[in-house]
């Protein structure tokens, strides 16, 4: 974090002058520990707060880190000294113009979160889908991983290929499950609510229109 104050200090003057920028990470350990927190609050760092349900925002996790391991993948380093070598190299063929994209892309990004939080309900539902799961070779989360942050935020996980079609029922099958087992439970705790559904059910068989509908 001392580097990166530094860093922003000398190549960005006017903006660590006016305290006109942010950090944002994601919420890796690492990143909420008590220490760098402490630390922190002690410099007076802004911080762009991290939505808990996505992983993928920070700029590191979908451009830097994948700019990084595609083309040092299958590789064998000796050194840790090797590991850096290599990847400064890799560094260095990442051009400005890429950069820029990666900060538009992060705005774009920021956006669908603004409009998820607000279009939809308090109490919606969510399941974790990681997809293009036929593409083992182009894999940057590991299922391990992914089983993980699900655990870590409560929700089923699923690997998914809408190309060899794996999986992609049991996702929305799944989620259909945990609305219907919510409005049942809304139901139950409110006497009101369930008088009100009695005359609507769920069914897996419609039932049949009459003759006499216009519809």
């Amino acid at each position: 974090m001392r580097n990166l104050r530094e860093a922003i200090c000398q190549k960005h003057p006017d903006l660590w002058k006016n305290k006109n920028w942010l950090l944002h990470h994601d919420n890796a350990p690492a990143h909420t520990s008590l220490l760098v927190r402490d630390f922190l609050a002690k410099n007076n760092t802004l911080m762009m707060p991290q939505p808990q349900y996505f992983p993928d925002l920070a700029p590191c996790d979908f451009f830097l880190f994948p700019k990084l391991k595609r083309p040092m993948k299958g590789r064998r380093y000796a050194t840790l000294d090797e590991i850096k070598t290599a990847s400064k190299e890799e560094l260095k063929k990442i051009f400005k113009k890429d950069f820029l994209k990666c900060f538009e892309d992060w705005k774009n990004r920021w956006h669908k979160v603004t409009q998820i939080k607000t279009y939809s309900w308090d109490n919606a539902q969510v399941v974790l889908v990681g997809n293009k799961c036929d593409q083992e070779d182009d894999r940057v989360v590991s299922t391990e991983r992914g089983k993980q942050l699900a655990d870590q935020l409560g929700l089923l996980f699923f690997e998914t290929s809408a190309k060899e079609n794996i999986n992609v029922k049991a996702v929305f099958e799944s989620l259909v499950d945990i609305i219907c087992d919510k409005m049942s439970e809304s139901l139950d705790a409110d006497p009101a609510l369930a008088n009100a559904a009695k005359a609507t059910r769920l069914t897996e068989n419609p039932s049949a229109h009459s003759d006499s509908c216009q519809c």
